[in-house]
């Protein structure tokens, strides 16, 4: 097959159905579904998973006939990434580094952030973001006894995939390709849902940031599935400032475009509210993606390069080194005079292992590097956590000695929500009788609050904030007004905010 006019062949394999699709790709940087077709599988009664182990492989079978594809070539798939582990790591700038040296780091990061042993693992990796301070490298690794059970499936249906990526880097590579455009600029995220898998990944600015799969079942009720999501957003989330982490769009992506679950809008509105939801139906989405993920030759003007995962890289390399080391060994059976060639070999790669030395004195230089960076943050958050310390000291004395009117200004700033306005806060002046009352100090135990909303719910919820401050004895709203706003209608509203401490500050009561 040339190579400026080649077909992939993708398989979706899920457990209710199986999806194919023949994807042209040309080096020109095309790609077109040519034909797609899925095929479901009827699940066994007797709930036996060798069964439908059997049932899916026939599947297979049966769908590649149809569709008369044969001989089977340029086959790639992906597993659900539940099974696998998305990392990004951070490295410093690799451009002057060598493909080997650069492998050798990423497997010494893995060792050390994988609870599996590497050696159990089919791993692979692809630079995301290249910069005059660090490089960010997105890895993904699996058990390679997930890989085999999925290996060991297709082979009863006679299918030797030369690919095997994961479902939320198909998910990226689609949008990537197909669609740049709505995930090339701000904070996106993706959210397909096909039961029992889920997948959420994280875009900034054309570059994923955040990837997380889960399970989920249809009869398991719309909690659970909702409580998945938070916990892919809190994760991404918790890796970034609180302000800065907000997701501007979600595409929800489900096998027919469908709200699954009896899900409605308000449920998204709580998941992530300041962001826009779109729905897509999956069709051909993930099929298409992981095919991308075979792609040999990228164009330079591409907006978003596909992510060129393969969890079988790392067995592939094994089995060709085991074949060499089986023709060696045959080879040095043969004949004295082939021992001698080998010997020579040796001795050539003996002499190239010591003009090696500097290159790995090097590499050990670039694993120290590293070390000293992670001990650099430590040293950071040592500090960070020292200025916490006494931050909290002041925080606590001012608690335990009755809160000060700059402490409760504070508070009530905290709890200000977005969709108010706060107008002004005062100090009630006090009547006195005679000058000599009136310079005497005087307690400051009330406070007003006076602001703008747009519904009473929101005052609300304002007053149920300050209402769980501690320093804070009654809280109650004194009065309420519509009024005209920049050509809008709102609420003003006024809040009186009293306190009864153990010791009230004294403030002067000015002229």
């Amino acid at each position: 097959m040339r190579l400026n006019n080649r077909y992939v062949i993708a398989l979706d394999i899920q457990d209710e159905y199986v999806r194919c699709v023949q994807i042209k790709y040309s080096s020109r940087g095309t790609w077109s579904v040519q034909r797609s077709s899925c095929k479901e599988i009827p699940y066994p009664e007797d709930n036996e998973d060798i069964a439908h182990h059997v049932r899916t492989a026939q599947a297979i079978e049966s769908l590649l006939q149809e569709m008369s594809i044969y001989p089977l070539k340029n086959v790639v798939t992906f597993i659900n990434g539940r099974d696998a582990a998305i990392k990004i790591l951070d490295f410093p700038p690799v451009s002057d580094r060598k493909a080997t040296d650069l492998e050798q780091m990423i497997r010494y990061e893995l060792m050390m952030q994988l609870p599996v042993n590497v050696e159990q693992m089919g791993y692979d990796h692809d630079i995301i973001e290249k910069g005059s301070d660090k490089t960010e490298i997105l890895t993904a690794a699996a058990k390679r006894s997930v890989l085999n059970r999925h290996l060991k499936l297709l082979s009863l249906a006679g299918v030797y995939p030369d690919v095997v990526t994961t479902s939320a880097l198909a998910l990226f590579n689609a949008f990537a390709v197909k669609e740049p455009e709505s995930i090339e600029d701000g904070r996106i995220a993706l959210v397909c849902l096909r039961d029992p898998n889920g997948d959420v990944v994280v875009c900034e600015d054309g570059v994923l940031a955040h990837a997380r799969s889960f399970n989920f079942q249809v009869d398991g009720g719309k909690e659970r599935l909702i409580k998945e999501i938070n916990n892919s957003f809190d994760t991404y989330s918790r890796s970034h400032d609180s302000e800065s982490a907000d997701i501007e769009r979600i595409f929800l992506i489900t096998e027919d475009g469908q709200l699954p679950l009896d899900l409605v809008e308000d449920d998204l509105s709580a998941i992530m509210p300041k962001a826009q939801w779109k729905t897509y139906p999956a069709g051909d989405k993930l099929a298409f993606g992981s095919a991308l993920a075979s792609v040999r030759f990228v164009p330079e003007d591409m907006p978003l390069p596909p992510l060129r995962i393969n969890l079988l890289k790392q067995i592939a390399q094994e089995k060709r080194s085991a074949s060499r080391k089986a023709v060696k060994a045959r080879l040095g059976r043969v004949a004295p005079t082939i021992a001698a060639a080998v010997l020579i070999i040796v001795l050539a790669l003996l002499w190239w292992k010591t003009h090696r030395a500097e290159d790995e004195l090097q590499f050990l230089e670039n694993i120290h590097q590293v070390n000293n960076q992670r001990r650099e943050r430590i040293s950071q958050l040592g500090t960070v956590e020292k200025a916490l310390r006494e931050r909290m000291k002041i925080l606590s004395w001012a608690a335990d000695d009755y809160p000060m009117v700059s402490y409760r200004l504070y508070r009530i700033a905290q709890a200000i929500p977005d969709s108010l306005w706060l107008k002004e806060v005062y100090i009630p002046e006090k009547q006195t009788t005679s000058k000599k009352k009136r310079d005497k100090a005087q307690a400051v135990s009330k406070l007003y609050v006076v602001g703008y909303a747009h519904k009473q719910p929101q005052i609300d919820g304002f007053l149920s904030d300050l209402r769980s401050c501690d320093c804070f004895s009654d809280v109650k709203q004194e009065s309420m007004s519509e009024v005209r706003l920049a050509g809008e209608e709102v609420l003003e509203f006024k809040l009186g905010l009293a306190s009864e401490p153990r010791h009230l500050v004294k403030v002067s009561s000015g002229r």
